[in-house]
């Protein structure tokens, strides 16, 4: 389950829970529609020849609109009070409305388009302003634009296609760039210390890169493989211990990924990536830092296979966990990228699978020393602690 919920923003996981609550209640409520139709309720006798004289689009639309509606409301539960949980509710509240238009034969459409374009206008500028593209918060866009589709896909046929196709592309685009400017924007924001806004801990880039691929694993560890992994860290906090001071990591070969601050600023060593050691505790192929100004802090090293679909050793059993990344790679600048919210490649770029690799973090990492990811927290902690 922590796995499957690894893509959903924490602040987001009690509007899921409200989904498949409204799922499970849906048989019940039918039959209280029933049960109140037959006693002569006026709601639920609209509601009952509504649904028994609307046609499949109308009855898609109220469904689709209906379960956007579950997912606004439940997202205060998340986010707590002010300002954003008021427009959660308000949006919820018309999307329910407007679901059960589309089942009762009143006006929807028109009313459907303005709130769905002003919703995904929203979402685009917060993730501007540092929301971060989840998986959730890009399934519920995606329920969206379908039901813009169903509501404008009937007439003028034409224009209907032009403007669905442009408001999935437009979205698509705007949550891709949002999540690649997040990568390094955000996380040297964070460096140089708390950072204001909507940032769910700092965890964006672990969740909003969706060509993340984790690779199945042993299901558990032998008391052997917990103390080859217990080995493997001692070994590689000796034998990191000199990377502490960056100049010694410059000195033999290291170079960082980007220029200026960031809470993991990866510096790759070329020779030592194809040297053809694996998981050599004194030759990992990479080492990540904290960087703010003249400070920085040794976090952590990464060992990388040689080559793509060679898997890594699982010395430590389900412990040591390997992974890969899809990037997308194009002539155009910046030259690569993050797979888009729709799981695929921008247009004109190829999508192209890295070699898998393993992290051993040496500072403390809630989720143990082989974690994919550390969270930017520790990471500023170890910095304002340790950095020199």
């Amino acid at each position: 389950m922590n796995d499957f919920l690894t893509g959903f923003a924490p602040d987001h996981v009690a509007a899921v829970g409200a989904l498949l609550a409204a799922a499970v209640l849906i048989l019940p409520g039918a039959r209280v529609v029933a049960a109140h139709a037959v006693m002569g309720a006026p709601w639920a006798v609209r509601l009952r020849a509504g649904w028994a004289a609307a046609g499949t689009g109308e009855r898609w639309a109220a469904a689709l609109l209906a379960a956007s509606a579950v997912i606004h409301l439940g997202l205060p539960l998340g986010h707590g009070g002010g300002l954003i949980a008021v427009a959660f509710l308000a949006s919820g509240v018309a999307y329910g409305w407007l679901a059960v238009r589309a089942l009762t034969g009143r006006r929807w459409r028109g009313l459907t388009v303005a709130l769905v374009l002003a919703t995904l206008v929203a979402y685009l500028i917060a993730l501007a302003r540092g929301e971060e593209a989840d998986q959730v918060g890009l399934a519920t866009a995606l329920v969206e634009l379908a039901a813009l589709g169903l509501a404008v896909g009937v007439r003028r046929r034409t224009a209907a296609t032009a403007l669905l196709m442009t408001a999935s592309v437009l979205f698509g685009v705007g949550s891709w760039v949002a999540a690649f400017a997040g990568h390094a924007l955000e996380d040297a924001a964070a460096a140089s210390g708390p950072g204001t806004g909507h940032h769910h801990d700092g965890q964006h880039l672990a969740r909003a890169q969706a060509g993340v691929i984790m690779r199945p694993g042993a299901t558990g560890t032998t008391p052997g493989q917990e103390r080859a992994a217990a080995e493997l860290v001692a070994a590689v906090r000796a034998a990191s211990a000199r990377y502490r001071d960056v100049s010694a990591a410059l000195a033999d070969g290291y170079q960082p990924d980007r220029a200026g601050d960031g809470l993991d600023v990866h510096f790759d060593n070329k020779q030592r990536s194809d040297d053809g050691a694996v998981l050599d505790p004194a030759r990992p192929e990479q080492l990540v830092y904290a960087r703010a100004g003249d400070r920085s802090v040794l976090l952590g090293v990464v060992f990388r296979m040689p080559r793509a679909g060679e898997r890594g050793p699982q010395i430590g059993g389900a412990t040591t966990t390997w992974h890969t990344h899809n990037i997308c790679v194009g002539p155009l600048p910046p030259g690569f990228g993050l797979v888009t919210p729709y799981g695929t490649c921008p247009f004109l770029t190829a999508e192209v699978t890295l070699p898998e690799m393993m992290h051993v973090w040496l500072v403390d990492s809630p989720a143990g020393p082989f974690a994919d990811a550390l969270p930017q927290d520790v990471a500023r902690r170890a910095l304002a602690m340790q950095g020199s």
